[in-house]
């Protein structure tokens, strides 16, 4: 797997600029904000501007894509955090009742004078 600066220098007049590369750019754009300004120029420099606006259009609708997907993801952890709280408020409302009980019983224990032996 080729890392970033190399596929910094392998990018000229040939390389296939698709899906691969647009995903390639972004994510050493997301460690590297510098990086796509680099991929930019040297773009620039090879006579590719237009993969630039290809890259912006591609960019906006992987956004678009990805925040529908945030959306769907927060759902689910949403879905999954008001399972665990009622899970955990129904533990806790039985520990108190199992308290209540002991509680109970210990005060008629003491009222008849019990004791264990």
């Amino acid at each position: 797997m080729a890392d970033k600066q190399s596929f910094y220098e392998e990018i000229g007049p040939s390389t296939d600029f698709g899906n691969a590369f647009f995903k390639k750019v972004l994510g050493y754009s997301m460690y590297d904000e510098s990086f796509f300004d680099l991929v930019a120029s040297k773009l620039v420099m090879i006579g590719r501007k237009d993969v630039i606006e290809l890259y912006n259009n591609w960019y906006c609708e992987w956004k678009v894509m990805d925040n529908q997907e945030m959306k769907k993801v927060a759902a689910w952890y949403q879905k999954e955090r008001d399972k665990r709280l009622e899970k955990e408020k129904h533990m806790q409302e039985k520990a108190v009742k199992e308290w209540k009980k002991i509680e109970r019983w210990t005060k008629i224990a003491n009222n008849l004078n019990y004791r264990q032996m």
